[in-house]
């Protein structure tokens, strides 16, 4: 933490408005990450603004531990992204901390069921094996309110199904 106070400290010091932004913003974020209390600094952090104006929501589609057996006797185009569960929970959890950096809003999950996403991809007329009918589907899951909110709170049970609280796993990765 004292090189993000330090940092701070610097911007303020030389007056470097959008330099003391940045700071902040890293120096909060970090302390969120933590789990450490909101203190002066981090009250003046900016909001973000979104890069896209309007009521957009970002849902990224995953499959759970439960599913990764059946999505590869489906799709085995799957195999490099579901080798390793603990890599591809990691790759989800950067595809939604930079989500939310990137756009100011918070992306949701959208845990995919394969029979239900095969179900769902027949009746639509989309090809199962591909990211955009994930996406059609994740989608449809957030607007249905069948994504999960990100990021759980610090103490809640992790996303990604580890049984861990999130602190202890997804989080600190």
């Amino acid at each position: 933490m004292a090189a993000f106070d330090e940092a701070v400290d610097v911007a303020k010091r030389l007056g470097l408005a959008g330099e003391l932004d940045r700071a902040r913003i890293e120096r909060r974020a970090e302390r969120e990450h933590v789990g450490l209390p909101l203190d002066g600094d981090d009250h003046l952090v900016p909001t973000p603004r979104p890069l896209i104006a309007g009521q957009i929501a970002w849902t990224l589609a995953w499959f759970g531990p439960d599913q990764h057996a059946a999505a590869l006797a489906r799709w085995p185009s799957l195999a490099e992204d579901l080798a390793d569960a603990t890599a591809y929970n990691a790759r989800i959890e950067g595809h939604l901390r930079r989500l939310h950096r990137e756009t100011g809003r918070r992306p949701t999950i959208a845990p995919l069921d394969v029979d239900e996403f095969a179900a769902w991809t027949a009746e639509a007329g989309y090809d199962a094996d591909t990211g955009s009918a994930r996406s059609q589907f994740a989608a449809e899951l957030a607007r249905s309110g069948h994504a999960l909110a990100w990021p759980p709170s610090r103490n809640d049970p992790c996303w990604c199904r580890s049984g861990r609280k999130y602190k202890r796993c997804c989080a600190i990765r």
